[in-house]
């Protein structure tokens, strides 16, 4: 696991946004799959895809639901996070520094629009600090 999460960082290091690059050009990273309302699997500079969990918000869980609501809430935020992912390039893919169940922890930016940003002022995720989880069937 330990290796898998080095070669995840490695190819994501590819991704981060280069200083002088400009905000709607694509980055060498492509989201190959939306996981849930805030995991996607990424593939940089044509390498191994990995999973990686998007930092900044927390979307209601789809797989490890509590209640029917959260999960009906979790299948509205992935599927508002796909139109988000297929509306433009990846113009941002940054490491913010460790992981979450072994996946590498990253702010996204489509089109020069930051996913996080999007999802919370959609209403399908909440601002996460990366500690405490809302409890999604007392929100709903």
């Amino acid at each position: 696991m330990r290796l898998a999460m080095l070669l995840a960082v490695g190819a994501l290091s590819a991704c981060v946004e280069p200083a002088k690059q400009k905000a709607s050009e694509p980055s060498s990273c492509q989201v190959s799959a939306v996981v849930d309302g805030d995991t996607v699997n990424l593939s940089c500079d044509g390498g191994a895809v990995f999973t990686a969990r998007l930092t900044g918000f927390d979307a209601p869980e789809t797989a490890k639901a509590s209640c029917p609501a959260e999960r009906a809430a979790g299948l509205r935020a992935r599927h508002a996070l796909s139109r988000l992912v297929n509306s433009g390039p990846v113009t941002a893919a940054r490491p913010t520094g460790g992981e979450s169940e072994g996946r590498p922890l990253i702010a996204l930016e489509i089109g020069g629009l930051d996913v996080a940003r999007a999802m919370i002022a959609e209403g399908h995720a909440v601002a996460f600090d990366g500690v405490t989880y809302p409890d999604w069937c007392e929100r709903l």
